[in-house]
């Protein structure tokens, strides 16, 4: 499964991370291929790979616990950590909520109090009024207990203590089964540990075994194989007990570091460069595309249901077409302070 490294025989996981924006980039297109209508897509595989869309997340949240690790090696404080990340994504959304909340004050949808909630990122967390996206604050409880669980796996060295952790974080969601609403959010807190405990292989140079790519590759296999027995005879209950986000903390870790080998082989051919050079790009601003995509497909929805367009497939493809501009402006608050993009 793994890569070998041109320079040793040996590969360390920090080898593999350098491909992490490739993860993100190819991520966020799977979200908006999520987001695309189903009723436009014919292809069985096709269709199949559009309603696993959702796992973009696990990826994103996979590759986000691996770079808090990596920020908290730096600079352990827990202050400093989250000014970093804050710097990093509140420039770019702030300046997207503000054209968010203006539609949605014209829609008469939002009044000041969620406005306010939204801005600061818990908004989800209420009852009242309407929130952008429950990732964001998601990200931001994440955040709030990433230095915590840092703490938790500094003295960490045997394989089965990873596994109780692993499991507690599992528990901690538990409460949540039956409210769809927030399972969806809280039911990824095992995949963003997961994350974290793989950055600290990533920190500390671990050297990838044969052993490791063994069960790193069963458990993607083993989550797959739950997956389609979840998928075949419990799809009713899938929702409301998680099994359909639980499922990928198996799957992303394997899919992301098998799209960092799959990127070794093809960066060595001009065109295979080219393709990954565009997923980096996508990557790069993963965060602003994930907004810029929903906010297209609002205004999409508002003009359709004025009757100023027509509900047909070529709006659905303006969606894309319009999203990749419209992500480079909301990136400008974010380089105008320097934000650092690295792991």
């Amino acid at each position: 499964m793994l890569m070998a490294s041109e320079k040793r025989n040996n590969v360390t996981y920090d080898d593999l991370y350098k491909y992490r924006s490739i993860w993100m980039g190819i991520a966020i297109v799977w979200i908006i291929y999520y987001h695309f209508p189903h009723d436009f897509i014919t292809n069985p595989l096709l269709l199949k790979l559009q309603l696993y869309g959702y796992a973009g997340v696990d990826m994103f949240l996979f590759a986000s616990g691996i770079g808090c690790y990596y920020s908290l090696s730096r600079d352990c404080s827990p202050l400093g950590f989250m000014k970093r990340r804050l710097k990093r994504i509140l420039p770019s959304y702030w300046f997207f909520l503000i054209m968010w909340s203006a539609l949605k004050l014209i829609q008469n949808q939002v009044d000041l109090k969620a406005i306010l909630g939204n801005f600061l990122g818990v908004q989800y967390f209420s009852s009242a009024g309407i929130a952008f996206n429950w990732y964001i604050g998601l990200l931001l409880v994440f955040y709030i207990l990433a230095p915590l669980l840092f703490e938790l796996l500094k003295g960490v060295v045997a394989p089965v203590k990873y596994v109780m952790l692993t499991a507690l974080m599992i528990l901690f969601t538990v409460p949540f089964i039956g409210d769809q609403g927030l399972l969806i959010a809280f039911s990824r807190l095992p995949v963003f540990f997961i994350g974290m405990c793989f950055g600290k292989a990533g920190v500390i140079k671990r050297n990838v075994s044969k052993n490791d790519a063994f069960l790193i590759t069963a458990a993607g296999f083993l989550g797959v194989v739950v997956l389609y027995i979840v998928d075949r005879y419990f799809y009713s209950h899938i929702w409301e007990t998680g099994l359909a986000w639980y499922v990928f903390m198996l799957i992303a870790p394997f899919l992301c570091l098998l799209i960092s080998c799959a990127s070794d082989l093809v960066s060595k051919a001009g065109p295979g460069r080219i393709v990954l050079s565009v997923f980096e790009f996508f990557g790069k601003y993963s965060f602003e595309l994930f907004m810029a995509h929903l906010f297209v497909i609002d205004i999409r929805a508002f003009f359709v249901e004025k009757g100023i367009l027509a509900d047909g497939l070529w709006t659905w493809w303006s969606v894309i077409i319009f999203s990749v501009p419209f992500a480079l402006v909301l990136g400008i608050p974010g380089r105008l302070i320097g934000n650092n993009k690295k792991i």
